[in-house]
């Protein structure tokens, strides 16, 4: 099984798309948001694909964005999310809550911790865990995102093309 991954999406519905063709082409079958959609717009852009998003800190729209996860056919969860896929224990968050990467990730409970927050691309392993943080779509040069599947362990980080920078201009 092979899973999206991406986080810090900031309403960038172009570059979110492009994200989504990308984890899909890749072969991603379900994707995992860790934070900061900030609207119900960008929530429908999933619309298709299973998604589960967690809230970062510029999620405010709680219940609209419960709301909308449920109406596609996701999930959103106020904090963290724990699931299980293909035999792996998996939590995503944000990681704007302090401590709480820190301890999913010493909990020994899982083998993979995705987050976002810091919108750096990045792989680390403590212990039985592989922590991964996607990248962003927002207020980082290389826009990133990733898939991993869970039957080898292999995780592609995904660069999404930025029509602005890839001209030279500012996002």
């Amino acid at each position: 099984m092979i899973i999206g991954i991406i986080s810090d999406t900031h309403d960038r519905h172009a570059l979110t798309l492009a994200a989504i063709d990308a984890m899909k082409a890749a072969g991603a079958e379900v994707i995992l948001h860790c934070g900061d959609i900030e609207s119900i717009q960008t929530v429908e852009l999933f619309k298709g694909i299973p998604t589960h998003f967690v809230r970062g800190n510029w999620d405010w729209n709680v219940r609209g964005l419960t709301d909308a996860a449920r109406d596609i056919g996701g999930s959103f969860f106020p904090n963290h999310g724990t699931i299980e896929l293909a035999g792996r224990q998996i939590a995503w968050l944000h990681s704007h809550q302090k401590g709480l990467l820190r301890e999913l990730t010493e909990s020994g409970v899982y083998d993979y911790v995705f987050h976002g927050h810091t919108h750096d691309a990045r792989v680390a392993t403590h212990g039985k865990t592989t922590v991964i943080c996607p990248g962003a779509m927002f207020k980082i040069r290389q826009k990133r995102c990733g898939v991993l599947n869970l039957l080898t362990g292999e995780y592609n980080s995904l660069l999404i093309p930025d029509p602005i920078h890839n001209r030279g201009g500012k996002s």
